[in-house]
């Protein structure tokens, strides 16, 4: 009981931390992020100039701080780590109310520049970051750790406390910079504020929107005004996704399958003292008093139970916050918490249990007769009614079923994730984006240089093997026009194309089966186009696509023709694998083509793409001085090997609860089978005495083994095959009806019913009558 309350209380913690997630922050009911809203794209000031207009409000000032997201790759003892990052001002803490749990935060706006070189760590971080060194020593002092960020040495000055990671995820906050020149920042600038006790909520949104009022007049946003909204961030959050839904489904089989096992044992225990209490009756005792005796000798279970189950909670939750995995946090799974909602859980929990696992016994002694229970336990034999096919055996049975069931749906969806085929090796490959400031993408020149010396740097970053661009284009009303034999040509529906430099496939690894690869002539002249095999049967189903024109728009549109000059093989191209790759179509740029958002793709050594990132967002970064703009580089397989660190977490989870509901189960099937044994031990004897044979006797008590799990296995499938719909979102590859993974739960369970039946199938079998009819 003590480890079911735990399991379960653990795992209410980690749903709870999403319903109420925990916050350090002082009155966090006065705490808001802002939303911006409306204003025209060429016209409106960019964000950190909001936020620079709006502090000269004097009711702003103090409670309002920026922040802006990052990726970065931090590096302290010769292994980089990418973290979530936040470029932040210096009265972030502040207006947040949170204190580090060691060091300081950052000072002033004065002494916050791009410059300064200083860091403040979140707990996660300075775990990984500094192991072994001042990670367990509270006193000593941390201004002389430097850890390398972005190929930058940064001196720690602060370490946050436990649950700290606002923005949700962030493990690493650095100093924004005031200047105009860049601050390396991967989005557009966001606002907290903390409205102060004297003002109303809507006193602080009408000096939000007096604000936004005037630099819609100023910039002339009339057309679409600027406007700003307050968002609570103690706002507890309402929905639960399927996870949530699955992990608390499966603690409530774990505290269900314990249930019915503490009623088990409890039911035979008290026919065991059946001549006890019929002899209590006997002698005056009422219905209450017994009523009374089976609840308060059910209420020392409880309290020992929860007094068990809330220290292995409690030390199964510190385990958790370390042991999850940093890509489950963004799965919607927060850091759990100790809080009284758990405790009181775990509480209620143990109460329910025992409640409910006592009911049935207490009502059972309450209501015999004493004559017949003195009667009946005179009796040379006792026969093979009682408890011959018990049901609540036979609920656990198939309770643990479905717990089985899900387990072999996760580890099969972790198998496909682990030997899945992309077409190419997805490690070593990093994607870098910037975006063009607008006076240089107006200018088509000045764009093409821009873009050639983006893929220089790249190529140039050390230990780079090749690099490309690439962007995400449409068709000229989202059809092509392909040339097809017999037709002419025809039109064909297609949504969008990637526009690549002549190196994208080589830096891919993705061969081409036809044809032949792009050339860097290919850039000007007609063009190139470049197809997969499920794209080339998609536009030319009457003939090869090899040597095909490809317009690149309606028939009556003025788009430009390309040259289809090979087919590549079939590829999954974005880091959410599905069952198909989808059809790919790659056009070679042209000079002057492209939106302004530059991305890239670098090829790097698979072991070092933290590496390869840092120096990636350092020349993206570097691009165009004195231009603030947005840069993100990261891994590219960083986003799937979350998707497989996040399957392996669920799916060790789920790996615990079956474990633990398949022993809970094979111990009450146990406990059924040799009671019944033990209280039938003279018939098997009797029967050895007559002359049944020992394979005889095994077989009667094996067969109430076998119905007992036959019947569990039957109702349970069934309900797994019901309750496995709750994991269709986490599973990749298959659907959750798979016939494979119950047949192994079932397999898994025969086998665990064996286990448990053997000890009670050899005991009857071995029967000495003449040693066991003397002993009566």
């Amino acid at each position: 009981m003590g480890l079911a309350i735990a399991l379960a209380t653990t795992m209410f913690a980690l749903v709870d931390a999403v319903v109420h997630p925990y916050v350090p922050f002082r009155a966090p009911e006065q705490l808001f992020t802002v939303g911006r809203f409306g204003g025209l794209r060429d016209r409106t000031p960019e964000a950190f100039a909001q936020f620079l207009r709006l502090r000269e409000d004097a009711r702003l000032r103090a409670g309002l701080a920026a922040f802006s997201l990052q990726t970065v790759t931090a590096e302290a003892h010769g292994t980089p780590r990418e973290y979530s990052a936040a470029h932040v001002s210096a009265n972030f803490f502040r207006v947040l109310g949170v204190d580090p749990r060691r060091g300081r935060t950052f000072t002033s706006d004065d002494s916050v520049t791009s410059a300064e070189r200083a860091v403040v760590l979140s707990e996660r971080a300075w775990r990984q970051l500094d192991p072994g060194r001042t990670t367990n020593d509270r006193r000593a002092p941390i201004h002389n750790v430097t850890v390398t960020i972005d190929d930058e040495p940064y001196t720690v000055i602060g370490v946050m406390p436990r649950g700290m990671s606002f923005p949700v995820g962030t493990d690493v906050w650095l100093p924004i910079a005031r200047a105009s020149g860049s601050s390396g920042m991967t989005g557009g600038t966001a606002m907290v504020f903390r409205r102060p006790p004297q003002l109303s909520l809507e006193r602080a949104q009408q000096s939000f929107s007096i604000a936004a009022h005037a630099m819609t007049a100023e910039f002339g946003l009339a057309r679409r005004p600027l406007y700003y909204r307050l968002f609570s961030v103690d706002q507890p959050f309402d929905r639960l996704n399927p996870v949530h839904r699955a992990l608390g489904g499966a603690a409530a089989l774990v505290l269900l399958i314990a249930c019915a096992n503490l009623a088990t044992l409890l039911l035979v225990r008290g026919l065991s003292r059946r001549r006890e209490l019929a002899l209590r009756t006997a002698l005056g005792a009422s219905r209450a008093d017994m009523l009374r005796l089976a609840f308060a000798e059910a209420a020392l279970l409880a309290l020992g139970g929860a007094a068990v189950g809330l220290l292995l909670a409690a030390w199964g939750i510190d385990v958790s916050i370390v042991a999850i995995p940093e890509h489950v946090l963004q799965m919607g799974l927060l850091v759990p918490q100790l809080s009284w909602r758990v405790v009181a859980f775990g509480i209620a929990a143990s109460v329910a249990t025992i409640a409910l696992a006592s009911a049935g016994p207490a009502l059972r002694a309450a209501t015999a007769t004493p004559g017949e229970v003195l009667k009946d336990g005179a009796a040379p034999t006792t026969g093979r009614t009682r408890l011959r096919y018990h049901p609540l055996v036979i609920a656990e049975v198939a309770l643990a079923l479905v717990l089985l069931m899900g387990a072999g749906l996760l580890i099969r969806s972790s198998h496909e994730l682990h030997t899945f085929a992309f077409g190419y090796d997805p490690h070593g490959l990093v994607i870098g984006a910037v975006g063009v400031p607008a006076g240089v993408a107006a200018d088509s020149a000045m764009a093409e240089r821009t873009r050639e010396a983006m893929l220089a740097r790249a190529r140039a970053i050390p230990g780079a093997q090749d690099a490309a661009l690439m962007d995400y284009a449409r068709p000229s009303g989202y059809a092509v026009t392909a040339e097809d034999v017999g037709a002419g040509s025809k039109q064909r529906f297609l949504l969008g194309y990637t526009l690549v430099s002549p190196s994208y496939l080589r830096t891919f690894g993705i061969p081409v089966v036809e044809g032949r690869d792009f050339l860097d002539g290919d850039a000007g002249g007609v063009g190139a186009a470049i197809v997969d095999s499920a794209m080339g049967a998609f536009l030319f189903p009457n003939a090869l696509p090899v040597g095909r024109m490809l317009k690149l728009g309606s028939e009556r549109s003025a788009a430009r023709w390309v040259r289809v000059v090979g087919v590549a093989r079939s590829a999954f191209m974005e880091a959410k694998p599905g069952e198909f790759p989808p059809p790919a179509l790659y056009v070679v740029r042209q000079r002057g083509e492209g939106g302004r958002n530059l991305e890239i793709v670098v090829r790097g050594p698979s072991r070092r793409t933290g590496v390869t990132a840092a120096a990636l967002r350092r020349e993206l970064t570097l691009l165009a001085p004195g231009e603030r703009r947005a840069v993100l580089a990261y891994a590219w397989a960083r986003q799937f090997d979350g998707l497989v660190e996040r399957t392996d977490f669920l799916t060790a989870l789920l790996i615990s609860f079956a474990a633990f509901g398949a022993i809970v189960a094979m111990i009450g099937l146990y406990g059924v089978v040799a009671y019944a044994v033990r209280q039938q031990i003279r018939e098997y004897a009797v029967r050895v005495a007559l002359g049944a044979r020992t394979t005889h006797v095994a077989r009667l008590v094996a067969h109430d083994c076998v119905v007992m799990v036959l019947a569990g296995t039957g109702i349970g499938a069934f309900a797994a095959l019901w309750a496995a719909r709750a994991l269709r979102f986490s599973l990749f590859g298959f659907d959750s009806f798979d016939p494979l993974a119950l047949i192994g739960a079932e397999a898994v369970l025969f086998a665990v019913a064996a286990l448990a039946c053997w000890a009670p199938v050899r005991l009857a079998s071995r029967a000495d009558p003449v040693t066991i009819l003397r002993a009566t």
